[in-house]
């Protein structure tokens, strides 16, 4: 899930440089778009804090360790205000060159991308909520109504 949340920074900035463009007020628009990323990076560090194991894909263990949790919570924050950096830098003046439909279009295929990989390519990892031992000690998971996964 971290990886759509970098997606998001990185398009939030790039949006932020198109939109930017149109407005009469165009530090108004980057402070607003800094204020909603900064926003989004606080529910996104009570998300890894909430459900580490699914915040990571299973990947890392968090669980167990305040430590590092902590220490991939600011890894986290930084990434996520550096995606948003990266795209408000060089994403979105490259992308003033093309056309805003195609542009539009480029976006929507490549955020349809991103959400048929995690929830139709990693199925389990993303419509699974547990811990990081609980993921790694199954091999089945039964996701239906009503039943515990």
């Amino acid at each position: 899930m971290i990886a759509f949340d970098l997606v998001y920074e990185l398009t939030l900035g790039a949006a932020c440089v198109l939109h930017r463009e149109a407005n009469t007020a165009p530090r108004r628009v980057f402070r607003h778009a800094l204020l909603l990323s900064a926003v989004y990076c606080v529910v996104c560090v009570g998300s890894l804090a909430t459900w580490p194991g699914w915040q990571s894909m299973y990947l890392l263990d968090l669980d167990g360790s305040a430590p590092r949790l902590a220490i991939a919570e600011g890894l986290q924050v930084t990434a996520l205000m550096a995606c948003f950096f990266l795209g408000f830098v060089r994403v979105g003046p490259m992308l003033r060159r093309f056309d805003v439909r195609r542009v539009h279009a480029f976006a929507a295929i490549a955020w349809l991308f991103l959400l048929a990989f995690l929830f139709v390519a990693l199925r389990d990892r993303a419509f699974i909520v547990t811990t990081f031992r609980d993921f790694s000690s199954r091999t089945e998971f039964a996701l239906s109504w009503g039943r515990p996964d």
